[in-house]
Formats: structure tokens, sequence, C-alpha cells
């Protein structure tokens, strides 16, 4: 793992000096962005709650025309703080954990016109649904495939290779594995790739490959996925597995797949530019091992946008989840959210 550390110290390094032989020739360019995302949920029987859902900030830019950089923080979750006191009621001890502040720090620099390089903590280039922002999910909630892909980020090396005339592009990444914002523990890499091809104009299929252990076991995960967009229609699905090695039990096997549509209908109002009606239905399978645990879930939607450039909107969903086992009862669930970029 040091050998990995210091890769990534060198690459640091290494853009950091030809940062400094373009300096002459560009101009420096920077921009503070985020966004916020708030709702109300209901169960539609006894309990409901108004909830943060993100609140997050940060910095991006270009150094010059090859070097650039992303800073991006949580605000909607700073950690915990725990505070430990003696008899007499004096503080002796106050811990903090701010593990899920800090989402994207990382820099990037453009090797050439097709290939680019990514060194810091990044999102994974792993599943067409996990790469997006939460801003631009057509829901108020990921899909529940996101249970059995990889954790969104990681802290390692990332390479990017996009065809010049051709429509397809290739993506890979030498990663801790550990998360996050978590220090490396167990001394091993783990490992993502991923190729997206447009066979036909606005048509795209994507394969997604990762590797490697996670909590002291050996995973495999495989995920596809395919995207049409027609005129304002526009559909989507995936499905995941994933293998996970455990040394002294039989192997488990989780999978999950979702699909969905969307439609755009524009309108010519005073608030709103875009109304959006949206459905999603999705199967997850925690364990082959188990029975009775399969879950399905109909999430349906319907987005007014403000405005379609910066997915700022108000989103109503309506969520019912079902399990297999008969003695769980169905959870239903209403989402009134509003998001907002600056």
């Amino acid at each position: 793992m040091k050998t990995i550390r210091y890769i990534i110290l060198s690459i640091i390094l290494g853009i950091a000096l030809f940062a400094q032989t373009e300096k002459k020739t560009d101009e420096k360019k920077s921009s503070f962005y985020g966004y916020v995302r708030t709702y109300y949920v209901s169960d539609l029987e006894s309990s409901s709650e108004f909830v943060i859902k993100h609140a997050r900030f940060g910095f991006k830019g270009d150094y010059n025309s090859r070097v650039s950089y992303k800073i991006l923080a949580e605000a909607a979750n700073f950690g915990n703080l725990s505070v430990s006191k003696d008899e007499d009621g004096n503080v002796t001890n106050v811990k903090t954990k701010f593990s899920e502040i800090l989402l994207d720090a990382f820099a990037k620099i453009k090797l050439s016109k097709e290939f680019s390089l990514t060194a810091g903590q990044f999102k994974i280039p792993f599943s067409t649904s996990s790469l997006r922002t939460p801003m631009s999910v057509e829901f108020v909630n990921r899909p529940l495939i996101s249970k059995v892909n990889p954790d969104l980020r990681d802290v390692g090396l990332m390479m990017d290779y996009k065809h010049a005339s051709l429509p397809f592009t290739l993506s890979g990444s030498v990663v801790n594995g550990s998360g996050q914002n978590k220090s490396e523990d167990d001394n091993t890499t783990n490992y993502s790739f991923r190729g997206v091809v447009e066979p036909v104009n606005n048509f795209e299929i994507s394969g997604n490959y990762y590797s490697g252990k996670i909590s002291s076991n050996e995973v495999y995960i495989y995920d596809f996925g395919v995207n049409y967009e027609f005129s304002n229609l526009y559909v989507d699905g995936e499905y995941s597995s994933r293998n996970t090695s455990q040394d002294l039990s039989q192997d488990v096997k989780s999978n999950s797949f979702f699909a969905y549509a969307k439609y755009g209908i524009p309108v010519s109002s005073e608030f709103f530019e875009e109304v959006a009606p949206a459905v999603r239905y999705e199967i997850y399978d925690p364990s082959d091992l188990l029975s009775g645990d399969k879950v399905n879930k109909l999430t349906v939607g319907l987005s007014f946008y403000l405005n379609k450039k910066d997915y700022t909107a108000l989103k109503i969903n309506y969520e019912n989840t079902d399990y297999e086992n008969n003695e769980l009862d169905s959870v239903h669930s209403l989402y009134a959210l509003i998001q907002v970029s600056f």
C-alpha cells in the first residue's frame, strides 16, 4: 500500500510541476458552487419529518488548460461529537468524527486530448447511476442497486480515455478500497474498470467491473447498464451482481436491478419550465443463501423544474416497498423535496 501512496504523491508533484510550465500562458479560473436538497417525508400513517438531505458546497476550476481541480464538502453531516464527564460533571474527554464531510478532493491533468489522469479522492468509475450527482437523479432517493455496488468514493488514481472520433470511453481506477476519508488497513488495492459505448445517437451501453477486498472479504462486482433518450422520453436500466468470498463460510451473492422511464413536458409558466412524470421499478436480493429476503420497490414521481439546466426543482415521490417475507409489512412513503443549485 505504501507503493501506491508514493505513486500518488509522485503524480501530484508531477501535476504541480507540469502546471508551473503552463502557468505563464494560461489564466487561472475557479468557481464556488453547491446545492441544497431538503424534503418532507411521511409514511402515510403515523410518522413524518423534515430532512436536510444534502447541503453541499465546493470549489472547482482550471489552473491552466491542462490541470484542473475539485473540492466538494457535505455540510448536512458535520460528523459526531461525543463528550465524556466524570462523577462531578467535569468534561474529561471530547471525541469528534468528521469522516463524512469531505467528498471530492482531487487534481486532474489532461495528458492529451484523449487521456486524463486524476489523483486524490473521487467517485469510482463504476455504475451510471452511482456516477450521477444527487441533483441529476430523477427521484428523491438513489436506487437500491447502490447496496450492491461499491462505495461511491475512494482514494487513489483514475485514468480516463475518450476516443477522438469513435463513440466510446474507457475508465479505470486503483484505490485503497476502504471508502472515502478512511485510511487503508489491509495493505491491498482495489480496482475498477468502466467502458461506455454509444452505437447510435443517444443510446448508451455501459459495462463495469470492480474487484478487491472490502472488510477483509474478497469482492467481485459486475454491472451492466443501458439508457436511451428519444425526444422528451428518457429510459434507463441497470443490473448489478456482487460476489463476496468469506474464509469460513460459503460465498454470498447479491444482486439488484432497476428500470425507469421519464417524460419531460415543456411548459410556459412563470415558475416552471418543465414538468416530468417518472416511474421506477427495482428488485434487490441481499443474499442468495437466504430465502424470503428479496425487496421489490416501485417509485412514482413528478418533478417541476424551475431551471432544467442546473436541476433546480420541486419533486413529489411516492414509494411502495414490498418484502418477500410475509412477516414484514409493505412500506408506503410520500416525499416532497426541493433542490436548489448555486
